[in-house]
This record gives C-alpha cells, structure tokens and sequence, in this order.
C-alpha cells in the first residue's frame, strides 16, 4: 500500500470511530503526509483495533440496555430535526456547532 492509500485508509478508519470530530481527523490527515511509513502501518493497526473495541463496546450496551437502539435513534433524529432547522432559518454557524458536539 502506498502513503496516498495508507492516508485514505487512516480517513475511513477515523471516520469509522466516534470519538473524533472532523476537524481533529482531518488536521490529523494533514499532518500524516510527513509520517514515516512503519508509523502509518501501526496507526492503521490501531485505528483498526480501536473500531473493534468500539463495536464491542456498542454490542455490550445493546445488549445491557434493550432500549439504547431506540434512545439513540430517537437523539439522532432529534438532533438531526434541530440541525435542520437552524439550517432553514439561515443560522448555518450554530449548526456547525452542533454538528462539531455530536
């Protein structure tokens, strides 16, 4: 694999995982175009291991609280439904922010 597909790798991986905000991963990506080679292979490793770990995690809370599916889809199209709103009322930067929380 070459750096420029080590690089998409490491993008799909981020956005894969829940804890990162766009504007982390992608000034993360920025940067990782002067990394050495080996250091890409082993942030891949552990980007992969890190998605692995967070469906384990998901998959013990559905299986702890029967409820949670509905709850966080309930939240997403709450907040979705808000998101909306502040778009068709022009008010695109409070938006973004809300955007950038989730």
């Amino acid at each position: 694999m070459n750096q420029a597909q080590k690089i998409n790798r490491l993008r799909k991986l981020f956005y894969k995982l829940y804890c990162f905000k766009s504007e982390e991963i992608e000034g993360f990506l920025a940067r990782a175009e002067s990394f050495p080679p080996n250091g890409l292979d082993e942030l891949i490793k552990v980007l992969e291991e890190g998605g692995i770990r967070q469906d384990e995690l998901l998959a013990a809370t559905l299986e702890q609280d029967k409820g949670f599916n509905k709850k966080l889809e309930s939240h997403l199209k709450n907040e979705t439904t808000k998101i909306k709103k502040i778009y068709e009322t022009g008010e695109k930067k409070e938006a973004e922010d809300i955007l950038g929380q989730l």
